[in-house]
């Protein structure tokens, strides 16, 4: 190979590789986070943190997410709180219900009401089941802010059933899951 060649040869290798490197950095955020997620199933929190912090500050909204719900878990609200804010103002529907749940009931910040309905509608119209069923719940109930309306938790309630099946029945005498309800 001549000298022109071998220029040739590494000026054309070194252009595919900076058109290459945008897209191989933008997959791995979300490689480290589905990483993280594996750990955190396999029973690994060490690890589990580990890769999503890294694919959370590498701006994965899947680690952002999973990262503050596992914060949010542990009672971490303020940061929990942030990655939520950090994701759902990327787009991240599972994001923008854990910031409308957090906002309801004041866990890592001002409770804000407004602000709650406001994230959690978001959510629910992005596909989230988890806000469509508080927002029915609350809509049914009076609660959040908002007036007792029938009609919005029906609607709120036929969306779900669209998307989500139905799961059977607890057996008689089982404690009854939370329904996601805050106060006014």
């Amino acid at each position: 190979m001549t000298p022109v060649q071998f220029l040739r040869h590494v000026a054309i290798t070194a252009f595919v590789t900076l058109q290459l490197l945008p897209l191989a950095a933008g997959a791995a955020p979300d490689d480290d986070a589905r990483r993280g997620v594996q750990a955190l199933s396999d029973g690994n929190l060490p690890d589990a943190m580990r890769w999503l912090r890294k694919s959370a500050n590498e701006g994965s909204t899947l680690g952002m997410t999973r990262l503050a719900e596992i914060l949010d878990t542990a009672e971490e609200d303020v940061e929990a709180r942030t990655w939520f804010e950090k994701a759902s103002a990327l787009g991240d529907r599972a994001a923008m219900f854990g910031l409308g749940r957090m906002m309801a009931s004041g866990e890592g910040g001002a409770r804000n009401l407004p602000g709650s309905v406001s994230w959690l509608r978001r959510s629910a119209e992005a596909g989230e089941p988890r806000a469509m069923q508080m927002l029915a719940a609350a809509y049914r109930a009076g609660d959040l802010g908002l007036a007792r309306d029938p009609v919005l938790a029906a609607d709120w309630e036929r969306r779900l059933a669209e998307i989500a099946p139905r799961a059977p029945a607890p057996p008689a005498g089982a404690p009854r899951a939370a329904t996601g309800r805050v106060s006014k």
